[in-house]
């Protein structure tokens, strides 16, 4: 589900909501978005946009602003970020791999974009700010040592 923070974003309002629920002003608007750019600066040169994982399984809200229950423990092996205009689909892919000696359940992804609100370019000045929440319909089990890659995909338009 589209939250709240993606439909201020293709209309150009800001305060965004960050992943703390704090406001999150946005001074780099590029009016709206136009189809072929995003309307912030979207990509710290370390993250961009990712998948966060969770365990929550509430159905998601208009309101969310990040994981009912986020999961620390699965380790990253290696993520990917595609974008392609003019419709501007954007893509994550995040590959994990369980490294403790429990499964883990994945029951949500959320696709968030770390925003940039201006500013000296210091970690301060940015903050991931979630766009889409998805509840899986079938949980996905990640046994030890299992590897398993998850992709969010958000395509948008003219706003």
């Amino acid at each position: 589900m589209l939250l709240k923070n993606y439909y201020k974003m293709i209309s150009g309002q800001s305060p965004l909501v960050n992943y703390s629920g704090s406001s999150w002003d946005i001074v780099y608007w590029n009016n709206k978005w136009d189809g072929s750019t995003f309307p912030v600066v979207l990509d710290n040169p370390t993250r961009g946009s990712s998948i966060l994982l969770g365990s929550g399984d509430t159905a998601p809200t208009l309101d969310d602003y990040w994981a009912e229950t986020p999961i620390s423990t699965l380790t990253t092996v290696s993520q990917t970020q595609n974008s392609k205009t003019p419709m501007q689909i954007r893509s994550v892919t995040r590959v994990v791999r369980n490294d403790t000696e429990n499964s883990i359940i994945v029951r949500e992804l959320i696709y968030y974009i770390n925003v940039f609100r201006g500013g000296s370019i210091t970690a301060s000045n940015y903050a991931d700010c979630a766009f889409a929440r998805k509840v899986l319909e079938t949980p996905v089990i990640i046994a030890p040592g299992e590897t398993y890659a998850f992709t969010y995909i958000i395509e948008g338009g003219n706003a």
